[in-house]
Parts: structure tokens; C-alpha cells; sequence
């Protein structure tokens, strides 16, 4: 994918995303990312809940800041890092906990 047309990947479309209160946010952000035609890398905890329901219409790169800050602060502090990149078939989003 070249970076002059990545704007048109799916990411990048703003639809409709709903996540749950007490759904595992792995979970959401997996399926989030599937649907989006992402590659999903998690380094963080598994085990983390939606502490609120999401329901919003946005890119999701939007919602996908907004399912993360539920869990920004400690002891998670997780961060969610967006790759775009032509050695890859698809976008990237790369999960940390710091």
C-alpha cells in the first residue's frame, strides 16, 4: 500500500464503533481492528475491562484513542501507536502498557 493512497484504507473511514462497558478491552480492540483491516500488536495486559461504553462515529484511529484512555493512567498507562508503512500489506496499531 502506498502512503498517497492510505487515506482511503479502511482505517482511515469513519464509521460507527460501540464497545461495551465491562467488555475486555483486548477483545474490542481486536475485533475493532480486524473490522478496520488493521494488524493488531498487543504488549499489555489482557485481563483490563471497558470501565465505560463506547459509542461513537469516527476513524479508527479516533476511537481507538478513546477505547485506550479508559486505561491511561497507573498502573496500565497503555499507549496505541498507529504504523503506517509501505513494507507492510496493512496498517499497524502496536498496544504498549508503560
Amino acid at each position: 500500500m502506498t502512503t498517497s493512497n492510505i487515506y482511503n484504507h479502511e482505517a482511515f473511514r469513519p464509521r460507527l464503533w460501540r464497545g461495551y462497558k465491562g467488555a475486555s478491552l483486548y477483545e474490542v480492540a481486536k475485533v475493532w481492528a480486524d473490522e478496520a483491516e488493521v494488524e493488531l500488536i498487543w504488549n499489555a495486559p489482557k485481563g483490563m475491562a471497558l470501565k465505560e461504553t463506547i459509542s461513537l462515529r469516527a476513524p479508527f484511529a479516533n476511537v481507538i484513542e478513546e477505547l485506550l484512555a479508559q486505561y491511561n493512567d497507573k498502573p496500565y498507562n497503555l499507549n496505541g501507536i498507529l504504523s503506517v508503512s509501505d513494507t507492510h500489506d496493512k496498517p499497524q496499531l502496536i498496544v504498549i502498557s508503560r
